[in-house]
């Protein structure tokens, strides 16, 4: 995690700072530039989302093309020319457990202060799309459990989302948020589509 002087609170802190006053707008970035657009504009964080950073890099859909290194590269990017809290997909983890915990770890190195991990199985496709795959519950603890305990940075917020709505329904959801919750996730989210 990068050091900051007493008086100047990390991205990360900044994220659970700005959470103890909603709402505030997280602007979605294609790219750098639009990244420095929606900063200038005001909002006090960015979204890095999966589905624009496949279309934009790969030309291609959200079907989990990206590699791991593609997506830290892409966030990168945008945090080297922004101030303000990254929230950046990170889609599965981009494998198993190890791969889970590498990914936390890199998008540390990004210079992201929130992640969101989802628990489909691979191949993953954005939450839009029909015909998605889950993990069992437990599957998705173990990885945000390793992410949870990879962590460098204890401000970086880890949120667990859940794409059971559309394909097990609102009740398994719930359960699944729950469970996700009981490992020490520091946010939820439900995805319908």
């Amino acid at each position: 995690a990068r050091s900051y002087p007493e008086d100047v609170l990390s991205r990360s802190a900044q994220f659970r700072e700005l959470l103890k006053s909603p709402p505030f707008v997280c602007l979605g970035a294609h790219d750098a530039v639009t990244a420095m657009l929606a900063e200038q504009a005001g909002a006090k964080a960015i979204y890095v989302s999966g589905f624009a950073a496949s279309a934009i890099v790969a030309g291609q859909p959200d079907v989990g093309l990206l590699t791991q290194t593609e997506m830290f590269e892409h966030i990168r990017r945008i945090c080297r020319v922004t101030k303000v809290p990254v929230f950046a997909d990170a889609d599965t983890g981009y494998g198993g457990v190890l791969d889970a915990q590498r990914t936390i770890r890199l998008w540390e190195e990004a210079g992201a202060s929130v992640l969101h991990l989802e628990d489909q199985a691979v191949p993953k496709k954005c939450g839009h799309f029909a015909g998605k795959q889950l993990v069992s519950k437990e599957e998705m603890q173990q990885k945000l459990a390793a992410m949870l305990a990879a962590r460098s940075d204890p401000d970086f917020f880890i949120v667990a989302r859940t794409d059971a709505i559309a394909v097990t329904g609102l009740n398994d959801a719930i359960e699944r948020l729950e469970a996700y919750a009981a490992v020490g996730a520091d946010g939820r989210i439900g995805f319908e589509a």
